[in-house]
């Protein structure tokens, strides 16, 4: 059975009833007593993976910040860049990252 992009099969080593795997690779990622269980840990490991990219995304927004050279001047998230009288707020910022070309 195929669910969120794993497989969920029958193990039949005797120790538990089902097994998780990503198709794409040999290694067994999970297991569990039952179909639902096997579930509920892949949907765990799947918000994990959304939370561990906007994570870095995040690094990534800030670090892109710093080197363009904006600085962080007031608590409602504006910023001033440290060369030119010009002043952005954090989403003005943010929208100019996701639209950057890539350097």
């Amino acid at each position: 059975m195929e669910y969120n992009g794993y497989l969920i099969e029958p193990n039949l080593t005797g120790y538990v009833n089902f097994d998780f795997y990503k198709p794409e690779s040999d290694l067994i990622t999970g297991n569990g007593e039952n179909i639902e269980d096997c579930q509920k840990q892949i949907d765990e490991l799947n918000l994990y993976e959304v939370h561990k990219d906007a994570d870095l995304l995040k690094i990534s927004f800030e670090d892109w910040i710093k080197e363009k050279g904006w600085w962080f001047i007031h608590p409602l998230k504006v910023y001033g860049h440290k060369n030119k009288e010009i002043y952005k707020t954090e989403s003005e910022l943010h929208e100019l990252f996701l639209n950057r070309k890539r350097d």
